[in-house]
Order: structure tokens, then sequence, then C-alpha cells
């Protein structure tokens, strides 16, 4: 389960830098200014990390315990403000954040700002999805266009997920009914698909039954996957019980 939940973060991290990277050549117009766009880029990114990773854990774990939770809003405002002026986008700086809080050397100082995070989470975390959904229009999956290329978009992104898990988890686990659980597990595709096509929308790249397709993908995959990954679990579980028993036997 651990190796599933950080394959899990590790996607999205890929995904959102990957998305920052295509943003920011955007506006980039011919294969100079591209160069120039990514030299720029793969600078910013090694400076920020560089900081992130050696300098502010050093400063932060100077810092008295009743401090710990300002000084961490400190970072955390500071490198939004840093990345969005340089051009990113302002979630990837969670993610910078996340790496230099990571390295504090007493991390029992960061329980105030776990439980913090945990209740803004609570609070903010479901506001995007609102927005998604008030974005879309529900009458348009009665459509047989959205519904045909919604499910086709559902079938292609559960399958090409899993077969991007299964190799990989079965030459980790050398256990066929594990990696299928593990493969299925991965399939549920929410919000970085709903980010990305939110963007995509509010840029004006897709359209309405487009955005729709896209959100009938995220709530199929999200809700199919889990129920998937639940059953195969339980068979892998049953499966690891009964072969302890035989050994046990022997």
């Amino acid at each position: 389960m651990k190796v599933l939940f950080s394959a899990a973060s590790l996607d999205d991290v890929v995904a959102f830098a990957l998305l920052s990277v295509a943003l920011s050549l955007g506006a980039a117009s011919t294969a100079s200014k591209v160069a120039e766009q990514l030299a720029f880029i793969a600078i910013s990114w090694s400076l920020i990390f560089l900081v992130s990773l050696f300098v502010v854990p050093r400063l932060t774990s100077l810092l008295p315990d009743s401090l710990v939770f300002e000084g961490s809003l400190v970072v955390l405002f500071g490198l939004v403000l840093a990345m969005t002026a340089l051009g990113f986008s302002a979630v990837l700086a969670a993610l910078v954040v996340g790496v230099s809080m990571a390295e504090i050397k007493n991390p029992a100082k960061l329980r105030d700002v776990t439980s913090m995070s945990a209740a803004l989470l609570a609070v903010f975390g479901p506001l995007f999805f609102v927005t998604v959904g008030a974005q879309t229009d529900a009458r348009s999956f009665l459509s047989p266009a959205v519904l045909t290329q919604g499910l086709a978009i559902t079938a292609l992104a559960s399958a090409l997920k899993f077969a991007g898990v299964f190799p990989f988890a079965l030459l980790y686990t050398k256990d066929a009914r594990a990696s299928t659980a593990a493969s299925l597990g991965m399939i549920p595709r929410g919000e970085m698909g709903l980010v990305i096509s939110s963007l995509a929308f509010s840029m004006g790249a897709f359209t309405g039954a487009e955005l729709s397709e896209i959100v009938m993908m995220a709530l199929l995959t999200t809700l199919g996957g889990s129920y998937a990954f639940g059953w195969a679990h339980g068979k892998a579980v049953r499966a690891q019980g009964k072969g302890r028993e035989v050994q046990a036997r022997r």
C-alpha cells in the first residue's frame, strides 16, 4: 500500500511539473525562444530546489518550536510569490514546500503545521471540485456524442493506466494477484485530469462538451477503479492467507 500511494503521489508530481513546463513554453513561438525558455526553467528549478533542500530546512530548524508554524507559512507564501513571479504554477510551490519541510531535522515540530494543513485541506480542498462541477453542464451527459466519447476516454484511460503499472508491479511483487490489485488501484483519474481540463476550458482550448467528457471519465474511473481495487485486493489477501495456511500445515 505504501508503494501504491507513493507511486500515485509521484505520478501527480510529474504531471504537475510537465504542466508547468508546457504552460511556460506556451508563449514561445520559435525554436530559439523554446531553447531559451527551457534553459530558464532548468536554472530556475535547480536554484529553487537547492534553496529548498539546503537553505530553508536549516533556517527553519533554528526556529523555536513556537515559531515553526509561522515560519512554514512564510516559506509557503514566499515560494508561491517567487514561483508565480517566475511564471510557474503556484500549485508547484506546495510540492517544493513539502520537500523543504521533509528535510527538517526535528519532524515533531511539524505536528501543528500538519494538523492545520489537514483542516485547511478539508475546508478548501472541495472548492476546486465544486468549481469544476459548476463549469460542467450536467445535461451534456445525456448527449449521445458526449456519452460515447466519455466512455471511450474512460476505457482508454483505464486500459493504459493498467498496462503501464502491471508489468512493474509484477516485477516488484512477483505476485500476479497483488500486481493486479495495485494496477486497478491506480486507475482512478481524478484531480490531475480535472485540473488540466479545467485549465484548458478556461483558456478556450476545451469546449463545454469536452470538459463534460473528462468529468465523466474522472467519475467513472474513480468509482470503478475503487470498487475493482477493493475486490482485487480482497482476493489477493485471501490468497496470501491460504498460502500461509498451506505452508503452516507442511
